[in-house]
């Protein structure tokens, strides 16, 4: 064992969590990569890629403590975060054991289980959803809802398996094709949550929480577009400023979450919506908000989640006035195509764009293109900044006139769709 090396763990470096790894070598601190039995069997694991790293896989918590161990003395780690959700459990244990900056150990399930977290709100008295937990299809016949209704998995994420349902029919149909279904992130579906449904503007509100004091990183805002085929389309992300009328309150009420949900340390990913004036938690993630979103944060403010936290822990001084140097926007491609893809064919008009950041295809040549339909089956995304909100507005009509065009998404189309965009 050496004895000048600092370490940090971080449970499932999938997604944003990957970030984890670069931003701690350029302090010098050596990452410890762990693996939950739930993320190997996510659909985002295949993707990773290790570089040499210290790496634990293995079947129980015992032994992923014994590895530790095994590389390093407990004086040398300096904390152990989730690298994405799936992590989340996994490393409120470790951290628990080594007596690590560490949530509170009593509330790691509200943290995930999303019956579990409406729960806990409604305990504190802070506004949440109206929701049944169902463990069966037979347990539909005891409830009498008001539709319609959003039916989803309590322990997966994202927009996967979310169903907006008119009727008792339909809701007993998704549910029989949810239940015992592998989700996205690897669990088996065994409980499902029945919500009311919200009708508003959905935000995102990224903190970094440290001995229990919440900073905020970063705040935006979805615009989501609805057609026949789903009401889950994602358009873009945009950051929300200062001078939006919601922002104060929005903030207040994040934080309010958080101490309910017992964050008191590292990254959290918070989806509110605010309904009437007034926002209500949707999900709470006790991770960094994921895919591109801290490459965006980055050109937005100069840093973001991750390496906020990395400078709370190492008490570096550190300003947060939410003074942004660029505006931003993430755009979600929008497929309203069907056919076998070849390749994108107006890649070098998109860079030409005044606002133009960066480009992540996620499908490639010889894949399946689907009509866009949710996060889960997005053909890509696109990052824009600049000092000028005006040019990213432009930037992004601009890119959704060349979505249109056929040669757009160059693929042997089976069909058209309308997209309703």
């Amino acid at each position: 064992m050496s004895n000048d090396k600092k370490y940090a763990v971080i449970v499932d470096p999938l997604s944003a969590g990957k970030e984890y790894i670069k931003a701690l070598l350029i302090k010098g601190i050596f990452p410890i990569l762990v693996f939950s039995l739930e993320a190997k069997e996510s659909v985002f694991y295949g993707s990773f890629q290790n570089e040499n790293h210290i790496l634990i896989e293995a079947d129980c918590v015992d032994k992923i403590i014994l590895e530790i161990k095994s590389y390093v003395a407990q004086n040398k780690i300096i904390f152990c975060v989730p690298g994405t959700e799936t992590g989340v459990f996994l490393a409120d244990q470790i951290s628990n054991h080594f007596s690590l900056p560490c949530n509170k150990i009593s509330l790691s399930t509200e943290r995930r289980n999303k019956y579990r977290m409406q729960e806990c709100l409604k305990s504190a008295k802070i506004k949440s959803i109206s929701h049944v937990r169902i463990n069966s299809v037979d347990e539909l016949i005891f409830h009498d809802f008001t539709y319609p209704v959003i039916v989803k998995p309590a322990m997966s994420a994202g927009s996967d398996g979310v169903t907006f349902c008119e009727t008792k029919e339909q809701l007993q149909k998704v549910a029989q094709k949810l239940f015992h279904k592998r989700n996205q992130l690897g669990g088996i579906n065994t409980e499902l949550v029945v919500q009311e449904y919200l009708c508003g503007t959905e935000y995102v509100v990224d903190f970094v929480s440290h001995n229990g004091k919440h900073h905020l990183v970063a705040m935006w805002k979805y615009k989501k577009i609805e057609n026949e085929k789903s009401r889950f389309i994602y358009d873009s992300l945009t950051l929300v400023t200062q001078t939006d009328i919601n922002f104060d309150k929005l903030v207040q009420y994040t934080e309010e979450c958080l101490d309910a949900l017992g964050i008191v340390h590292g990254p959290s990913h918070n989806e509110i919506m605010l309904v009437e004036g007034s926002p209500v938690l949707i999900e709470s993630g006790a991770r960094p908000h994921g895919g591109k979103s801290q490459t965006l944060m980055s050109h937005c403010f100069g840093y973001n989640q991750i390496s906020v936290w990395i400078s709370l822990i190492l008490n570096e001084s550190i300003s947060l006035s939410y003074q942004y140097l660029n505006y931003a926007a993430l755009a979600f491609l929008i497929s309203d195509k069907e056919g076998i893809f070849k390749h994108f064919g107006c890649q070098k008009e998109i860079e030409k764009l005044s606002s133009y950041i960066d480009f992540f295809p996620f499908i490639k040549e010889n894949d399946m293109l689907e009509c866009t339909k949710d996060l889960l089956n997005i053909p890509g995304i696109v990052l824009f900044a600049h000092k000028k909100k005006e040019n990213v507005e432009s930037d992004l009509i601009q890119l959704r006139i060349l979505e249109k065009l056929d040669v757009f998404y160059n693929a042997f189309y089976k069909n058209l769709m309308v997209s309703g965009a």
